[in-house]
């Protein structure tokens, strides 16, 4: 049933899709709020064409990725990790293979990026990951990684301290990795109105049934889907990107 799913909604997104790895879709419904979400297969084809990219002059958003958007309209472009006020990530930062910044395990305010656990996005040259950051050692080989937080999701179980009767909404972006058919997948998403994290992270859970999710940001976010125009307004400085350059 749910790759019977996954065909329907490849078929409904086919004028908005990459290619057959990917697919994107700036009104999905869920539970009465609206997302956009990307996802791509998990293969090592597509786990080469992403890329981070930092923007350390705090340009304004739009201006920053408009000569990127120009250049390739066929382009994917979200939110990498929590920055601080010089647009310098707070956590940990691999580009490249190189730690741009260390991994950050202090305990802070037990609020955003530090409500504990809070995660590492990790990407390999064969494989993509989300884990929680104390367990991120275990992937010293990593091309990308960005640390962010919180959780959403762990090991299947929504994060244990959201509440679903919260009156904390805010715009959200996230990542997720599912699994269905034997193939496993990317899901990125960004809430178009405000959403509390226990609401965000029941889409992870509950409709993608991603074993692992981490909310990338809160408020401040964005969402760039190939040939799509943007549902976010936003335009304040973003401190560093993930961008899927989709180049065959």
């Amino acid at each position: 049933m749910r790759f019977l799913k996954t065909l329907l909604l490849l078929y409904l997104l086919m004028p908005f899709c990459c290619n057959a790895q990917t697919k994107g879709d700036n009104e999905f419904n869920f539970h009465g709020n609206t997302y956009s979400i990307f996802t791509v297969k998990i293969d090592t084809a597509s786990i080469k064409k992403f890329k981070l990219v930092q923007n350390l002059s705090g340009v304004a958003h739009n201006d920053f990725i408009s000569s990127y958007i120009n250049n390739d309209p066929n382009l994917f472009i979200t939110n990498a990790s929590v920055w601080d006020s010089s647009f310098r990530p707070i956590g940990l930062f691999v580009s490249e293979g190189k730690t741009l910044n260390p991994l950050n395990l202090t305990d802070g305010n037990q609020m955003g990026f530090y409500l504990k656990p809070n995660g590492v996005f990790i990407i390999t040259d064969k494989d993509a990951a989300i884990v929680e950051s104390a367990e991120s050692f275990k992937y010293p080989n990593a091309r990308l990684a960005v640390q962010a937080g919180p959780m959403l999701v762990v090991n299947g179980h929504i994060h244990d301290k959201f509440d679903p009767t919260s009156k904390n909404r805010n715009l959200r972006c996230g990542v997720g990795i599912y699994e269905d058919h034997g193939a496993k997948f990317l899901v990125f998403a960004l809430s178009n109105s405000s959403v509390t994290l226990f609401d965000f992270a029941s889409l992870f859970k509950d409709y993608y049934h991603c074993a692992n999710a981490l909310c990338l940001q809160s408020a401040g976010c964005v969402m760039q889907l190939p040939f799509i125009k943007p549902a976010s307004v936003y335009n304040r400085p973003v401190g560093s990107y993930i961008m899927f350059v989709n180049h065959n």
